[in-house]
């Protein structure tokens, strides 16, 4: 009954709902009530957002992500570059909430954000809206400093998708510190991509489990092979001949005895994919 008198008021009433989202007593009824304003309280708490109060912004931010109006996209991104840590990790959660992909790109740059909640806020955040624009940006937030981030990194590229299998892959196959640091994490991400997707993309799936395996030791060359062969034909086959090339120089350093069978047959596939 409250709440339908308000609305009677109009404007008056959302300036002063607004208000009262920075009192601890009345924050909670403030907020459902501005939901029954809709359009207005949306264009009241965008204004709102500019506020000379750090704590008026940050709630105005969080009261947005509540209504979950595309309206607000433009406002919240703003959000992103204001000066108190609080605010812009409120307005990364807010777009979570609205879940719109025109935010992965504002997303990506938060990732760089000095600090560690608002990165890991926003890989969060991509993770859900499954933007393949973050990929890249995603594996590199796998080196971050901060533990939580790189975490949640890794459990945003599992929600992503089959799409990470080859760029992932393309990381690995990179010498130095940077493929050393994201390592264990790309083949966590690898494996729940590989059993998780069998019915979404096999083909990725496939490999994802055939290159996971091959980086864990569980398949030994003669083990692999086989599995490779399936994939031959695969038309995703750019880090499929990557894995050869790869294969072929682990195989370089055996003997010959050893290896005659599998170069044998090693080089017949690599026939078959050049093509690539």
């Amino acid at each position: 009954m409250l709440i339908k008198a308000l609305v009677t008021f109009g404007e008056p009433a959302v300036d002063a709902l607004i208000e009262a989202l920075l009192d601890l007593n009345f924050r909670e009824a403030a907020m459902e009530a501005l939901v029954a304003f809709k359009d207005l309280a949306v264009g009241k708490l965008c204004v709102a957002l500019k506020d000379g109060r750090w704590e008026m912004r940050w709630r105005a931010a969080r009261a947005l992500g509540e209504l979950r109006r595309a309206e607000a996209l433009e406002p919240l991104i703003r959000v992103l570059e204001d000066s108190r840590r609080e605010v812009r990790r409120a307005g990364v959660d807010a777009l979570r909430k609205i879940g719109d992909t025109q935010a992965v790109e504002p997303l990506v740059t938060a990732l760089s954000d000095e600090d560690d909640a608002v990165r890991w806020e926003a890989a969060t955040a991509l993770g859900e809206l499954r933007g393949v624009l973050a990929i890249k940006p995603l594996i590199a937030a796998l080196t971050d400093e901060a533990e939580p981030v790189r975490k949640n990194a890794a459990s945003a590229l599992i929600e992503i998708g089959p799409a990470v299998v080859e760029p992932l892959i393309e990381t690995l196959y990179e010498r130095g510190s940077r493929r050393v640091a994201v390592f264990d994490y790309a083949v966590n991400v690898l494996d729940r991509i590989s059993t998780r997707c069998q019915t979404q993309d096999p083909l990725r799936a496939d490999l994802a489990a055939a290159y996971c395996k091959l980086l864990t030791g569980e398949y030994t060359l003669n083990e692999l092979l086989p599995s490779l062969r399936e994939l031959s034909w695969w038309q995703h086959g750019s880090e499929l001949y990557r894995l050869f090339r790869m294969l072929d120089s682990a195989m370089r350093c055996q003997s010959i005895e050893e290896v005659t069978i599998e170069r044998k047959e090693l080089d017949q596939l690599s026939n078959s994919l050049r093509w690539l």
